[in-house]
């Protein structure tokens, strides 16, 4: 764990007292614990009790004595414990805190990732509630809540769009901005109530309830969801049945252009909620889950994911504030250099007026666009896909990947206009709450779009089913899951999101799709905007 940076405090449990990590002369094994304060602080009282070597004040917390907090911590079994109220520096105006120790607390947000993984324990703590008493998180988590035949589908869903707000406003872990990080790094560890008991779950209630429990049921409804939105947008192309599971959900949204619309609208709510798509390497489900989510400080809306998102930002400033434009620019550059393409697997803004209105970083940054690779699945991107930089707020520079062949000028290459394809576009209705809809895939000649490609895509079968001539193994259409541009002069062009292109003319079913079933067009750079 050599490239994992060590916390710089560490608290001794049972000394009850704070130390530099580096005082200790060894490499130790400790426990971790994310819960949710900031809410309930009371900012004009420090609590009493605090260990020793710590000099900033610790946050008061009404019916949170540290001395009942420091019982729940020892269920780990760890005589040490990173412990943000003691190991992260607290700022109040009571105690400010010292340059060096805020700079210091800034290192200990970068490093929270790291942090995290060197931890031998874990614990969440959800101390607002008694699994005793069983709230409706219990409930939710011991599987209670079930769909039943006996009423709509329809109300079957507002049931359980009702039962997620209700769980979301009960539990406050759930709506924490920094817990929305914990959870990504933590999926498999218990959720402790009050008392620091656990809650049994599984078919004989013998399991404990962990972070990723919360998501069991979200994460395939979603799923499945998109999958039947999916399934419409190219059935009279495939010559396969519908994927397993989703049948009903099949019958309801094929029903009306309305219950299509409402389904839509319900995943992009759940895609909000944070409870979808929790994992690393997902950008845009975390971003946009932390839209939901409350913040301390301003700052926190961005560098509180910085673990999550697994990116590296030195001394994160926090300046009330008064410097989020750098802010977001710093955020967005560590973004964009580890998850390049990724960040931008969205769907075309329909009413794009709030979204020409901000640049690149802000676009990406806020979490207003809906990741839509909930409708993709998780997309392989090319690792020879041209790399993407900011040029400037506005600008995004593409450039081609160095080739291996020395004698081989690289090139940024897109799907030319002026040809006739078949394609399948997505929309987002609005940048600040809208939700994702899916044209069914269409044949047009394209005039005035380019198009990237960045992934393999599947075949469209069976084109022509009337045509009882052709093997049916060469009734297929191959292409690319693509970024589309309108192209607007020499070498840029505005970003229109992601749509899926197959080539006019088709091929034998078996053999990798080659770019050569489409006419190309060839860049040394291209400008983004």
């Amino acid at each position: 764990m050599a490239h994992l940076s060590t916390p710089h405090w560490i608290l001794d449990i049972e000394e009850w007292k704070v130390y530099e990590y580096a005082q200790l002369g060894r490499e130790i094994d400790y426990g971790i614990v994310s819960y949710t304060w900031g809410m309930f602080r009371d900012p004009d009282q420090s609590a009493e009790g605090k260990p020793k070597n710590v000099r900033w004040d610790v946050p008061y917390v009404e019916d949170l004595p540290l001395a009942k907090a420091r019982e729940v911590m020892r269920s780990m079994n760890m005589q040490y414990v990173w412990w943000d109220w003691m190991c992260v520096p607290q700022r109040s105006a009571r105690n400010p805190l010292s340059p060096t120790e805020v700079q210091l607390a800034g290192q200990e947000v970068a490093n929270q990732m790291s942090i995290y993984k060197r931890a031998k324990a874990s614990i969440v703590w959800l101390h607002r509630i008694e699994w005793d008493k069983h709230p409706l998180l219990g409930c939710y988590l011991t599987g209670s809540f079930k769909a039943t035949n006996q009423i709509p589908f329809r109300s079957n869903i507002e049931a359980l769009r009702y039962c997620v707000k209700r769980i979301q406003e009960e539990e406050p872990w759930l709506t924490s901005g920094w817990t929305l990080q914990e959870g990504v790094l933590l999926p498999n560890t218990r959720l402790l109530d009050k008392h620091g008991k656990s809650l049994k779950t599984g078919a004989f209630s013998v399991d404990d309830a962990v972070v990723s429990t919360i998501s069991a049921s979200i994460n395939p409804l979603a799923s499945r969801i998109a999958q039947a939105l999916m399934d419409i947008s190219w059935r009279q192309y495939s010559t396969s049945g519908p994927p397993p599971g989703i049948a009903r959900i099949l019958e309801f949204v094929s029903a009306s252009p309305e219950n299509r619309e409402f389904m839509a609208i319900f995943l992009a709510d759940l895609l909000r909620t944070g409870l979808v798509g929790y994992t690393c390497n997902a950008p845009l489900f975390i971003l946009a889950g932390r839209v939901s989510r409350r913040f301390s400080s301003p700052e926190d809306r961005y560098w509180a994911l910085l673990g999550a998102m697994e990116i590296d930002v030195k001394d994160p400033e926090y300046n009330d504030g008064r410097e989020m434009g750098r802010v977001i620019s710093t955020f967005f550059k560590a973004l964009l250099k580890r998850h390049q393409w990724r960040l931008f697997l969205m769907a075309k803004m329909d009413q794009s007026s709030e979204w020409d209105d901000r640049h690149w970083p802000e676009r990406i940054s806020e979490g207003h666009v809906l990741p839509l690779e909930i409708y993709l699945g998780q997309v392989e991107i090319w690792s020879d896909s041209p790399r993407v930089s900011i040029n400037q707020p506005h600008i995004l520079l593409l450039e081609p990947s160095k080739s291996d062949k020395p004698d081989e000028t690289p090139k940024v290459t897109f799907i030319d206009r002026q040809q006739d394809l078949y394609t399948r576009r997505y929309h987002q209705s609005t940048y600040m709450s809208g939700f994702i809809h899916i044209d069914a895939v269409r044949m047009g000649h394209i005039k005035n779009s380019l198009f990237l490609p960045i992934a393999n895509l599947e075949p469209l079968e069976d084109i022509n089913p009337m045509d009882r001539t052709t093997s049916p193994d060469q009734k297929v259409r191959k292409g690319f899951r693509c970024v589309e541009i309108e192209h607007l002069a020499e070498s840029s062009g505005r970003f229109l999101g992601v749509t899926d292109v197959w080539a006019n003319k088709a091929s034998e079913k078996g053999k990798p799709v080659d770019k050569d079933l489409f006419r190309l067009v060839h860049f040394d750079s291209y400008k983004l905007f």
